[in-house]
């Protein structure tokens, strides 16, 4: 009341209460994911692993709602909570793992430097509706054999689910979660047993 109506709605705002219609109908214009670590990673090769995971989840949230995209975008925040972003803009539009995680990497290895870093994500912009898969590169063979490779892995989790078929740096994280995580487990029975 002291502030009159304008104040009543703000009070309304601060509480979530709007009655405006909310417009889902906008169209992408980027996918992304990121991870918080819960203690501070400095070395490529922890930091690129939890990349390639990060890409694996926004090429299949790609493939799933049908877009390509052209600009792989890397995302850190650093133990001071400084952002630094870095992207790069494709030749040819991509829905691949294996291509969105070797762009991330290389953005990546540009950025580690001894540098502590709480959060990594990686984003795809410049996005584009697609009917086919990413286009083959006739003049990298190998490139080809990949993509090809990257959908049979898509064709064996579609099947048998999204662990049937895990990337090997992915495993040995995964694993390495799993033993860390019993030996917590079990560190805290032994403990209980004795008091």
């Amino acid at each position: 009341r002291r502030y009159g109506e304008l104040g009543m709605r703000l009070a309304q705002l601060a509480r979530g209460e709007d009655r405006r219609r909310i417009d889902v109908s906008r169209p992408t214009k980027s996918i992304s994911s990121e991870t918080t670590f819960n203690t501070d990673l400095h070395d490529f090769e922890t930091l690129s692993t939890h990349l390639l995971a990060l890409c694996e989840k926004i090429s299949l949230r790609m493939k799933q709602r049908h877009f390509v995209g052209h600009t792989v975008t890397l995302k850190l925040k650093t133990a001071g909570f400084r952002s630094r972003t870095r992207a790069r803009h494709l030749t040819l539009p991509t829905q691949l793992a294996h291509v969105i995680y070797e762009t991330a990497t290389s953005l990546l290895q540009r950025e580690v430097d001894g540098t502590a870093f709480r959060l990594i994500g990686v984003g795809m912009g410049s996005l584009e509706e697609t009917d086919t898969d990413d286009p083959v590169d006739l003049l990298e063979p190998a490139i080809a054999r990949k993509a090809a490779a990257e959908r049979a892995m898509d064709r064996v989790r579609e099947k048998f689910g999204p662990d049937a078929l895990v990337r090997g740096k992915l495993y040995r994280q995964k694993r390495n979660e799993n033993v860390s995580s019993a030996q917590t487990s079990t560190s805290r029975g032994r403990r209980d047993e004795t008091d």
